[in-house]
């Protein structure tokens, strides 16, 4: 296994770069911040290992984004700060989590996010620590009592003074000008001094050097399944998600906002696909309230076609550069699949009042037309079935008095009233129904399924 390409680190002042390598050879990254994971999980990553991430002058990461990577298969760890917070608080969801600070926020010990920060300087000064993390003064005053120069009750005590400084400030300097260790008889305080100053104790490099380790001795013979989604986030969410993902690319990781805004600016695009797409949402809603599902041999076939017809040889190589994983993959091309085939079978096949010939005969009566336009089956077929939607969630169109004063046949008015019916829905769309849906985040997904977001990038 290329463990290099596998495996994401975010790592910063917890322990120099250098030293991390030799333990595991991964791609590591600066401490994470809001979107960081959302950027790499379509890149191919097998595993995750957060150890730093920014507390204040960025949005801190997401709990949300490592809930999705941990459901689309991939293994996450966290130690050491940012990374030991949210594996206890993840840890329900599949976050392992390791070392003593992971521990001490789950038993309860600790509970201010604080306890870990510090101050450090940029990246290209290897993060260097301008503050101590008050975790590590806190492990360093537990072993100075178990030496004999403090009491528990003088570590408890020097530990809340600590407490009390803004975490820039906390260093074992500042700790010496304690009343505590003023106090102090002078050889004792001077002994105290001198073994806080060659003893101190880096807490949380121990546990980022022990989470690497761990997953280095770990077996990775078998990849962790995708697991089903925890739950489903709302549009809002789901659109900023969008704007995060990672699309690889040759020239290195591009953004869905950089796509999100392509899409923005075609102006002819949208108005092309606008109905199509509300379409079907509204196909694919009628079949979610009816339970109706596609057969399994039906989506293998259909997988197969939908492959061969963009070209996917290289799947994996395909999915990164759409911004899609294998699991996110499936789940839309699993709704365009049930969509074909509840199409393809016709509105009859479930029971609903329908005869094509009857449909063709009087859309041909009313179009004026001698012979069918574009695929015709497939656009009466469409729109019987979300009539029937409409007809099920009790959709009328405001206006249908005016249908039955247009001089035609009484059977003829039934297919106006439907088609008009049908265009006012589509044109309302989705949303306007209290749907969960959202026309940029359908767009998005459909130029992803289609290869056009990769073209386009490439490009």
């Amino acid at each position: 296994m290329n463990t290099s390409l596998s495996v994401a680190v975010f790592l910063g002042p917890s322990l120099p770069r250098n030293q991390a390598h030799q333990i595991l050879d991964a791609r590591y990254y600066p401490p994470a911040s809001k979107g960081d994971i959302y950027q790499i999980i379509a890149s191919g990553v097998q595993a995750i290992i957060l150890i730093d991430g920014i507390f204040h002058s960025r949005p801190s990461v997401w709990h949300r984004e490592l809930i999705h990577a941990i459901e689309e298969g991939i293994q996450v760890f966290g130690a050491s700060s940012m990374g030991a917070l949210r594996a206890v608080e993840l840890e329900p969801f599949g976050m392992v989590g390791h070392g003593q600070v992971f521990e001490w926020y789950r038993n309860g010990m600790l509970e201010s996010d604080d306890e870990v920060a510090l101050l450090h300087g940029a990246e290209d000064s290897g993060f260097v620590s301008m503050s101590e993390p008050l975790v590590n003064i806190r492990y360093t005053l537990l072993k100075a009592v178990e030496a004999n120069y403090l009491t528990a009750e003088q570590a408890r005590c020097l530990t809340d003074e600590a407490k009390q400084l803004y975490y820039p400030q906390r260093s074992y300097q500042q700790l010496f000008q304690s009343k505590v260790i003023q106090d102090l008889p002078t050889e004792s305080a001077t002994k105290l001094k001198h073994y806080l100053h060659h003893n101190k104790i880096n807490i949380k490099q121990i546990d980022a050097i022990g989470v690497l380790k761990l997953y280095a001795s770990l077996s990775h013979m078998q990849i962790a399944e995708p697991r089903e989604r925890f739950s489903y986030s709302s549009v809002d969410l789901q659109f900023e998600r969008l704007n995060m993902t990672g699309f690889v690319t040759s020239s290195g990781l591009k953004l869905g906002k950089d796509i999100l805004q392509l899409l923005k600016q075609d102006i002819q695009l949208q108005a092309k696909m606008r109905s199509q797409l509300s379409k079907r949402c509204f196909l694919l809603t009628w079949a979610r309230q009816n339970q109706i599902s596609c057969p399994p041999e039906y989506w293998q076939t259909y997988l197969q076609q939908w492959q061969q017809k963009y070209s996917i040889v290289d799947e994996t190589q395909w999915l990164q550069s759409n911004g899609l994983t294998p699991l996110t993959y499936q789940e839309i091309l699993e709704e365009y699949c049930l969509i074909d085939w509840i199409v393809r079978e016709g509105p009859d096949y479930f029971g609903i009042e329908w005869n094509y010939q009857t449909a063709l005969d009087a859309e041909l009566r009313l179009t004026g037309d001698v012979e069918p336009q574009g695929n015709i089956w497939e656009q009466l077929s469409q729109r019987r079935l979300i009539v029937e939607w409409a007809r099920q969630n009790g959709i009328v169109h405001p206006d249908t008095e005016s249908v039955s004063t247009i001089t035609i046949d009484k059977q003829d008015q039934v297919w106006v009233a439907e088609k008009i019916l049908e265009t006012w829905i589509i044109a309302k769309e989705p949303e306007y129904f209290g749907i969960y849906w959202s026309f940029p985040q359908a767009l998005f997904h459909e130029w992803q399924i289609t290869g056009k977001a990769a073209e386009i990038l490439q490009r």
